[in-house]
């Protein structure tokens, strides 16, 4: 089955179920780890890895076909309907909003946690806020 992250996500190491698994970037050739990859989440787009195993019989070891393991790094594509908000000093105020599902609320552009519980803003100073 196909392996999905978002870009930027926490990546775990590849798994698959078999013995003496050995792993490959290519369909063939090369020189199989016995470590599983954990699939780089720095850019989007495919990498497909491959996976195979060794089954010994009567002391003989075969090494089974490669499988492909495809590792999909999605971008978020999500397009939101924001516009400016204007209020006058003093004045009151509704909950921000926007267009989108399963949207996040942040106080700051990085190293915050987002909240699904849109703010309020504040009208007790002038100025900009973000």
């Amino acid at each position: 089955a196909p392996v999905v992250y978002c870009l930027g996500a926490t990546a775990s190491p590849l798994s698959a179920t078999g013995t003496s698994l050995l792993w490959y970037t290519a369909a063939s050739g090369g020189t199989g780890s016995t470590s599983a990859p954990t699939p780089s989440i720095a850019t989007a787009g495919n990498t497909t890895y491959y996976v195979s195993q060794t089954v010994t019989t009567n002391g003989v070891a075969c090494e089974g076909a490669r499988a492909a393991i495809v590792v999909t790094v999605n971008t978020a594509t999500a397009t939101l309907g924001v516009a400016p908000v204007v209020y006058c000093l003093g004045a009151t105020t509704s909950p921000l909003s926007a267009t989108g599902t399963s949207l996040l609320w942040y106080t700051a552009a990085t190293g915050v946690t987002g909240t699904a519980t849109a703010p309020t803003p504040s009208t007790a100073t002038a100025g900009n806020t973000t």
